[in-house]
């Protein structure tokens, strides 16, 4: 499973939860997750799951709407099987 991950230069919470209900739409709410660092608490993160689409466009499009410069990863996530 491909996952996007979304990292901000600089943390704001307003700007983060509106950057984070514009992927939801987009995405949907159940393929976005937020982490949190925990020796960094003011440092967050998005994943959005099951991804294919063109992280550049993504990128972009969070600059331009939101003023804000964001890092992007797209990284290869193994789902383990549960079958014993």
């Amino acid at each position: 499973m491909k996952v996007l991950r979304l990292y901000f230069t600089v943390f704001d919470e307003k700007a983060f939860n509106e950057v984070k209900e514009y992927l939801e739409k987009s995405f949907g709410r159940r393929n976005v997750i937020v982490h949190k660092s925990i020796v960094v608490p003011e440092f967050r993160y998005l994943e959005i799951l099951n991804f294919d689409k063109d992280p550049e466009a993504v990128k972009k499009s969070i600059e331009e709407n939101f003023k804000l410069k964001v890092k992007v990863d797209v990284v290869e996530k193994i789902i383990p099987s549960h079958r014993r």
